[in-house]
């Protein structure tokens, strides 16, 4: 009688393997998941890949009956196991799942951006469905940075006084005493001008916006940077990446923290103290002038800040910074010859060495530039696609499909965070005094409140009340 040796001809489940005559010894190794199939009793089992076949089978009465008393043995090999998957079973095949977090109304995202002491995420707010951004603010990393606590409690400070569509808006203040966080609701961004100007995906010989696009940004630059003025608060930082764009193409100044206010019954705009970035310092600040005017920096750092926009490159540059200050000093610089004449005198007016000839705010509204809108050209700086997925223009989407899996199922929970605010009438107070989970809160009206699970935002809108896992609670700061 013949070697009977059975190897099968499939692995699937269900699949019926067939008889093999030949008398090789060895028998490969399955890399796929296989089956062990008693076919006498309709026995099966699932086992892992990698497994080796070894096949037994005695003799039955009945030679044409060849499957009868088969016995399909798998010796399977010191690795992790492959269960077996129902349809039924939730079962997710792309790894790990996003874990919703809710901080009050706002559901977080991915992180969009990130800085020396701070990170910025995507949220959304549940109570309007409005995607916001939430600058996520460390207090051990602001100890750590050069006046990073003054430099955030002037942000806040002064964010809140701010309402103007060229300027980034603050929604709502959170403040984490526990976890030392702060949690600032700002205006959603998708990219800041100095992202555009060093992108890589527009095929143009110079880094340089088209003349028509430079100018629909400009004369939003000096809209904000007007209603700035008349609220008596000088930026001291004016550049291109500090001014960030919104999916609509809309300018938003940002980032507060080297501002100063001036006091309402100041006679003029004089300050003493600019910590902007050097390279788009004025001539007085690098010739180590004791006092300067504070709108003129402003308008200089305008007028560099266009120079890069239609040129690509900075009027001023050195390889150090002392050389830097003193190229700025002298307020040499050239401008491209084939710049349009009348682009060319707006420059040298924002470029002006002598601050009492420099442009200023209604200077620079009446120029012909800025009220003649040149022509728009097929020419286009487009907006840089994002560096993990250049198809993904929304985090939120797995926090969302995870929420929504969730919400289906009775009793799991488990993958939504959510935590416990507590009403706070002074932002600032996060800088200034130590943390007390009992202390509490004194409202304008002269009452007192305890720890609650309710917030209160911007608008005064009541958020539903939300359970804590912690034994802790964040605070949310009223902003009036």
């Amino acid at each position: 009688m013949t070697d009977k040796r059975l190897l099968p001809s499939s692995l699937f489940i269900g699949n019926i393997p067939q008889y093999s005559s030949e008398k090789d010894e060895s028998y490969p190794h399955i890399q796929q998941p296989s089956i062990l199939y008693n076919y006498k009793n309709g026995h099966s089992s699932s086992e892992h890949a990698g497994a080796q076949f070894n096949i037994l089978y005695d003799e039955g009465e009945d030679n044409d009956e060849q499957t009868s008393g088969c016995l399909f043995e798998l010796t399977p090999p010191t690795t992790i196991p492959i269960q077996r998957v129902s349809s039924e079973d939730d079962f997710n095949f792309y790894g790990k799942r996003k874990r919703a977090k809710f901080i009050g109304p706002y559901l977080f995202g991915d992180v969009i951006g990130q800085g020396s002491y701070a990170k910025v995420k995507e949220c959304l707010d549940r109570r309007n469905l409005c995607r916001r951004a939430v600058k996520i603010m460390q207090r051990r990393r602001l100890r750590k940075t050069p006046h990073g606590e003054k430099m955030a409690a002037t942000e806040i400070r002064l964010l809140k006084k701010l309402n103007h569509p060229n300027v980034i808006k603050l929604y709502d203040f959170i403040r984490n005493d526990e976890k030392q966080k702060l949690y600032l609701f700002i205006d959603l961004c998708v990219v800041s001008l100095q992202e555009m100007l060093d992108s890589d995906e527009h095929q143009r010989q110079t880094k340089a916006f088209p003349i028509w696009q430079a100018h629909r940004y400009f004369v939003q630059l000096i809209d904000g940077i007007e209603y700035l003025h008349s609220k008596f608060i000088i930026h001291n930082d004016i550049k291109p990446g500090n001014l960030l764009i919104t999916i609509e193409h809309q300018l938003k100044i940002t980032d507060f923290g080297t501002a100063e206010q001036l006091d309402m019954f100041s006679i003029d705009d004089t300050i003493s103290r600019s910590q902007g970035t050097p390279a788009f310092q004025c001539p007085e600040i690098a010739n180590g002038e004791d006092t300067y005017s504070g709108f003129s920096i402003d308008l200089w750092s305008c007028g560099v800040t266009l120079y890069n926009l239609v040129t690509g490159t900075l009027p001023f540059e050195a390889d150090n910074i002392y050389l830097l200050f003193q190229t700025i000093g002298k307020g040499v610089y050239t401008i491209p010859d084939d710049t349009e004449p009348h682009l060319t005198s707006l420059l040298h007016g924002l470029l002006h060495i002598d601050k009492r000839q420099r442009f200023s705010v209604e200077q620079v509204k009446q120029h012909e530039w800025f009220r003649r809108r040149p022509p728009r050209t097929f020419d286009f700086l487009p907006f840089p696609q994002l560096a993990l997925n250049r198809f993904q223009t929304c985090t939120m989407q797995d926090y969302l499909i995870e929420l929504h899996r969730t919400s289906t199922l009775s009793n799991d929970n488990n993958h939504i965070e959510e935590e416990a605010i507590k009403i706070s009438n002074n932002p600032v107070a996060f800088f200034n005094s130590p943390y007390d989970n009992q202390q509490m809160n004194r409202q304008p009206n002269g009452r007192t409140a305890l720890n609650c699970s309710c917030s209160r935002t911007l608008s005064g809108d009541n958020i539903p009340s939300i359970k804590s896992r912690s034994r802790h609670s964040p605070k949310i700061c009223v902003l009036s």
